[in-house]
């Protein structure tokens, strides 16, 4: 009779244990010969590159920052025969608001915008720019002007500077996307700069910083020491236009993406260097130099 009592009392005490659930904890046991790869499935969605129905009325919002150091007098000068054309056929070809960061001035190490230009939309901040720090300059006026960009702008940042940034690319694009409205998928860096003594022989350093900008937020370096740089505005001018003449996002219907395994544009894969993916893995864009006509076709591959 002893033991069939004690048998009652545990198991009550047991039963209690169970109802009482704020003391009990679980602890999940991995499936060892389960992984992320064999649980994965695969999709494929395909896009068709739509040419959008007028770039005028796609927001483009671009800003300069050119060092004003000692070494930079004929860099300057070009900026200053350029600027004031190059302004204007991109307000007549887009939504346009443009920003430059520089020393004001008409003579010199100085470059100005024309007061005849100058409006809510053309404004020049007047900052002087050392020959390593035109990064953290232009970070530092970003947030104290951040509203000057808009939401829905394609954002394209240009350096020109003949030295190298004491700001690496990966500590210059972290900070860069804490300022609202900069991210990966809407920014570009463009820079004119060294590309080493062979090519660039009036360099004061080779402007690595900004060849890894280039690479990964889909710009592009112009030799700083060219004579002429006629031919960069314009090829400049046309790459700017090119990042909203065609559409380069694609939303992927998918909700719950694991990876990107591969991306086409009609049927030649591209190189990871050549696409970026959304934070949330629920879009890709397109690189502006990954050449894209009307109806091209996009593929994205992916495991979900």
């Amino acid at each position: 009779m002893k033991v069939q009592i004690s048998v009652l009392v545990a198991s009550a005490m047991l039963i209690a244990s169970f109802q009482n659930c704020s003391r009990v904890s679980f602890e999940a046991i991995p499936v060892e010969s389960a992984s992320v790869s064999s649980l994965a499935n695969t999709g494929y969605e395909e896009f068709k590159s739509e040419k959008l129905s007028s770039t005028k009325d796609y927001a483009l919002d671009m800003v300069w920052v050119v060092d004003n150091s000692g070494s930079m007098t004929a860099e300057a000068n070009h900026v200053r025969n350029n600027v004031e054309n190059f302004i204007k056929s991109l307000s007549v070809k887009s939504d346009f608001k443009f920003m430059l960061i520089s020393k004001q001035g008409s003579i010199g190490l100085a470059t100005q915008i024309p007061a005849a230009l100058v409006s809510d939309r053309v404004l020049q901040v007047n900052t002087l720019i050392g020959s390593t720090n035109g990064p953290d300059i232009l970070l530092n006026t970003l947030r104290a002007k951040s509203s000057f960009f808009r939401p829905d702008s394609k954002k394209l940042i240009v350096f020109v500077t003949d030295d190298n940034s004491t700001l690496s690319s990966g500590d210059f694009t972290a900070n860069l996307f804490k300022v609202s409205t900069f991210n990966a998928e809407n920014t570009s860096v463009f820079s004119f700069i060294g590309l080493g003594p062979q090519i660039s022989p009036c360099q004061a350093k080779t402007g690595q910083v900004y060849q890894d900008l280039a690479a990964t937020l889909q710009g592009k370096t112009y030799n700083i020491c060219e004579a002429d740089w006629t031919q960069h505005f314009a090829d400049l001018q046309q790459s700017a236009i090119l990042t909203i003449s065609i559409q380069r996002i694609f939303q992927l219907s998918q909700a719950s993406v694991l990876s990107i395994d591969a991306v086409t544009v009609n049927n030649l894969k591209l190189k990871e260097s050549e696409y970026t993916i959304s934070a949330d893995r629920r879009s890709i864009s397109l690189a502006n130099d990954v050449v894209l006509i009307e109806n091209s076709t996009i593929g994205v591959s992916y495991s979900f």
